[in-house]
């Protein structure tokens, strides 16, 4: 695992047909045309009436299974992830998730004190012989998210996968073959 320098996230981004929908932030879409697909913890009665109809509902426990769904779809694809926090490092491990977060990170080999100090996004970029880390993390994230969102992007790809705090993964994803993967995803994840 390694870190990526946010205006590289920015470049990729942009080159990867994404747009950043908040200066400085982790927070990116589809610029063109997409599909939303998302994966559901608990019930949830905020998400729109659209969306619901997109949604695959996940069995408990809702965090590991989430993030092994992620793993499934994305260990065959054979490219990097990338994590960032949809806000910045500065707000993540200085005031939202410090208590555990701080920790976690510094288990895995992260700099923390330097990455506090971005008011800005740099990635965590996980390889594909890494997905088993990457997978604890993204539950672990999911288990203990309370305000925050955070971000997965596939360099190459114009896919956004947001982890939300309400323990969901939405996929949002402007590439042909990622969508087709999707459509039926949850008869192969079940």
């Amino acid at each position: 695992m390694r870190v990526i320098d946010y205006a590289e996230v920015l470049k990729q981004a942009a080159s990867d047909g994404l747009r950043c929908v908040y200066p400085n932030s982790g927070a990116f879409a589809p610029a063109g045309k997409h599909e939303i697909v998302g994966w559901l913890g608990a019930a949830d009665a905020t998400i729109r009436a659209d969306l619901a109809a997109r949604a695959v509902k996940c069995p408990p426990p809702y965090p590991q299974n989430l993030a092994g769904w992620f793993r499934r779809v994305w260990e065959p694809m054979n490219r990097p992830a990338w994590l960032l926090p949809k806000s910045h490092w500065a707000y993540e491990l200085g005031h939202a998730h410090q208590d555990w977060l701080i920790d976690r990170l510094t288990s895995l080999g992260v700099n923390v004190a330097e990455l506090a100090q971005h008011t800005d996004a740099p990635a965590l970029a996980f390889e594909a012989g890494e997905a088993g880390v990457l997978t604890d993390l993204i539950s672990l994230l999911l288990e203990h998210l309370k305000t925050s969102d955070y971000a997965i992007l596939l360099p190459g790809l114009s896919v956004v996968v947001t982890l939300h705090h309400h323990q969901q993964l939405w996929w949002q994803s402007g590439d042909a073959d990622v969508n087709d993967l999707l459509v039926n995803a949850d008869q192969k994840l079940i």
